[in-house]
């Protein structure tokens, strides 16, 4: 799976979509916190493309210590695991899909096309979308609808480095996040999964990227 997502990657990047690629990459690195390869395998870094291996042996168990169900920080560049914790249970992970969803929508179609909400979309906690509505960049039904919408990453106005991520929550999924900041030319991209409370995934996953900048 993470060779899949690596390709899709890479394709998003030749098409230009540097938003999307950066989405695409924080998707790629939570992939082993909320499934990964087979018997619990991750791909690091090897001599040749790289090896599989356990992720407890990837990672640093003697690493901060965290809440969270599950976490992981990752060095963006090398996909070195500098720590993880149940990196191989499954987890829910709430509107952090929405980042993998729209890389597929911008491979699938073109930023100009029409996008109409269907009834299975519609049908999630806490959204403002409704079934038939249309949507280009802005609405097209119901014509002249706006939304104002708020950034909960509170590690964007906070954490010094921080460059992007993706707040998550649903009752089942509790607290997500991904996030990445950059430091001296060095990238960590960090994910908490299933934190009990709102501001839990925010100082977690600070003190884990703290942790890998450290290393």
């Amino acid at each position: 799976m993470l060779k899949q997502w690596s390709k899709g990657f890479m394709q998003t990047m030749g098409k230009g979509r540097r938003g999307a690629a950066a989405l695409a990459f924080f998707a790629l690195l939570a992939t082993p916190v909320i499934a990964p390869g087979p018997g619990g395998m991750l791909r690091v870094p090897g001599p040749v493309g790289g090896e599989l291996v356990p992720v407890a042996e990837a990672a640093d168990t003697q690493g901060p210590a965290i809440s969270a169900d599950a976490g992981i920080v990752v060095d963006a560049k090398t996909g070195e695991v500098l720590f993880a914790k149940n990196a191989d249970k499954r987890e829910y992970p709430a509107s952090m899909t929405k980042m993998m969803t729209c890389v597929l929508a911008l491979e699938e179609a073109g930023a100009d096309e029409l996008v109409v909400a269907s009834a299975n979309a519609a049908d999630v906690e806490c959204t403002r979308i409704h079934a038939g509505d249309t949507v280009r960049i802005y609405y097209v039904r119901p014509a002249g609808r706006v939304e104002f919408c708020e950034n909960t990453n509170e590690l964007l106005t906070t954490y010094p480095g921080c460059i992007g991520g993706k707040t998550g929550w649903t009752n089942a999924a509790r607290g997500c996040l991904a996030v990445a900041a950059k430091r001296n030319g060095r990238t960590l991209v960090a994910v908490v999964m299933h934190s009990q409370d709102d501001e839990g995934r925010f100082t977690e996953a600070a003190r884990l990227l703290d942790y890998g900048f450290a290393q």
